[in-house]
């Protein structure tokens, strides 16, 4: 029975990663489009390039001084998804269901997805007193409801955030 076990992990490991890899690959993808068609700007001090798609999805990529990639975002009109080190997994979800304009939407996307963790658990409990807002901000192991103000163990919710993740890099990769 305990081989079995073994055998099994082996097999998850495996799928991962392929499954990493894939991400990889894609997001290389996503890298050259946006070296190819994505406008410069800054968010404090990075460098970054952005290119909105067709549907409405938004590619920003975080580059060093030198222009090397450090970072990218996968945005949706209301998911972000942040890969903070370009390995292929999903770092930070924000998930933010307002009823907002987009652009603002997008820049408290992309605010709460560099915040430290425990400076977003603070403002999540005041707004959650003073304007509760349907946001919620996943790391690897935790979530935080911008609504009821909560930190809770993340749990499945982030796998199907990775799921999402690897998803919509294949799509916007093409």
């Amino acid at each position: 029975m305990k081989s079995w076990g073994i055998f099994a992990t082996v097999i998850f490991l495996n799928f991962a990663l392929i499954f990493g890899q894939n991400n990889i690959e894609n997001q290389k993808k996503l890298f050259s489009k946006l070296s190819e068609a994505g406008q410069k700007g800054r968010i404090g001090n990075c460098n970054v390039k952005q290119l909105t798609m067709p549907n409405d999805n938004r590619i920003i990529g975080g580059y060093d001084a030198e222009w090397k990639e450090i970072w990218i975002i996968v945005e949706k009109p209301d998911t972000l998804f942040l890969d903070s080190n370009i390995d292929g997994t999903v770092d930070r979800v924000v998930v933010n269901n307002t009823r907002k304009r987009a652009s603002i939407k997008m820049a408290e996307n992309e605010l709460n997805s560099f915040l430290p963790f425990a400076e977003l658990a603070e403002n999540a409990e005041m707004e959650a007193d003073l304007d509760p807002q349907k946001i919620s901000v996943y790391s690897e192991a935790m979530k935080i409801d911008f609504n009821t103000g909560k930190i809770s163990k993340a749990g499945d919710d982030m796998k199907e955030q990775q799921e999402a993740f690897t998803s919509i890099l294949a799509e916007v990769s093409q």
